[in-house]
């Protein structure tokens, strides 16, 4: 509830052509360089009503090298990969650098692209 009451009314949109361009890739959304193309909403809002995610997200940042992404309201934070080995090697890295972390692996379904 803390979360949805610290939620902004939303400043403009956000073209969603980067990210129906890279599902048309296949890609797994993380970008050529892991830029931040998965977007939530409730991030902002999550980190206001509970500053220690803040603390989260720079602690798994640093470890990772990359920015980590916030799921839902707040729950879990991700990474996404291009590879089941970037998965794996980031899993691993992460868990040796903090055996506090409950680090887990999925994966997603790729669909074969239809050939013309």
């Amino acid at each position: 509830a803390k979360v949805y009451a610290a939620l902004q009314e939303a400043k403009g949109r956000r073209d969603p052509a980067p990210v129906i361009a890279a599902l048309a890739r296949g890609s797994a959304l993380a970008g050529e360089t892991g830029d931040a193309l998965p977007f939530n909403r409730l991030a902002a809002a999550a980190e206001q009503a509970y500053p220690e995610l803040s603390a989260r997200r720079a602690h798994l940042q640093r470890m990772a090298g990359r920015p980590p992404h916030l799921s839902g309201s707040g729950g879990t934070f991700f990474f996404l990969c291009q590879t089941q080995r970037e998965a794996k090697d980031l899993a691993s890295s992460l868990r040796a650098a903090d055996p506090a972390l409950a680090v887990h692996q999925t994966a997603s379904y790729r669909a074969a692209v239809p050939r013309g």
